[in-house]
């Protein structure tokens, strides 16, 4: 008979003290700070998420880890070339791409809040469904900002505007997984 060893339990990674995890977010949001004001001196309007909300998703309190700390855009006149700024934070110890993780974008008539499928068959179309570039992000201990530019067309229709953007998770052989999405209202000049 052959005797085997008992198998040790797998060790778990420590938990972050709550401590530890607030000045993590203080430190972020400082960061943050610098950019908006950077970003406010090029002429961006910018929104970052709360406190509150960053310690939870620091926390691991949240579904899925990649999140939104701030996103910043310029004015959107027609004709002209419009940019906006994700600040996405990447806490997992593994790697994202292109292939395991998306952000894109799209106009909408001011209508509201609608269902993802909705939302992108609506999607103007003289601009489309903009992909924004992922690139290779590691683990970091800030957000890694990812950019994205488009000529808003001159035939645009002037006045207010939603401008959707997706965060999610493809998947090769099931729904993707939504980690956030938002609209944000813009007023087309």
């Amino acid at each position: 008979m052959v005797k085997r060893r008992p198998q040790r339990p797998l060790k778990k990674k420590p938990r972050r003290s709550a401590r530890d995890i607030a000045e993590h977010a203080d430190q972020i949001l400082r960061e943050m700070g610098r950019r908006e004001q950077e970003y406010e001196r090029l002429g961006l309007v910018t929104a970052t998420i709360s406190r509150a909300e960053l310690i939870r998703s620091l926390s691991g309190k949240t579904a899925h880890s990649p999140f939104l700390v701030s996103i910043s855009r310029s004015g959107a006149v027609r004709g002209a070339t419009f940019l906006i700024n994700f600040e996405l934070m990447q806490p997992d110890p593994f790697s994202y791409e292109e292939s395991n993780l998306g952000l894109c974008y799209c106009w909408s008539d001011a209508g509201g809040l609608m269902d993802v499928g909705t939302t992108l068959l609506n999607a103007e179309p003289s601009v489309g469904v903009i992909q924004v570039p992922i690139g290779y992000l590691n683990w970091a201990s800030m957000p890694y900002s990812l950019s994205s530019t488009h000529d808003i067309p001159s035939t645009f229709r002037l006045g207010p505007a939603d401008l959707n953007y997706l965060l999610y998770m493809p998947s090769a052989f099931d729904s993707a997984v939504l980690l956030k999405r938002g609209t944000i209202r813009v007023v087309v000049t």
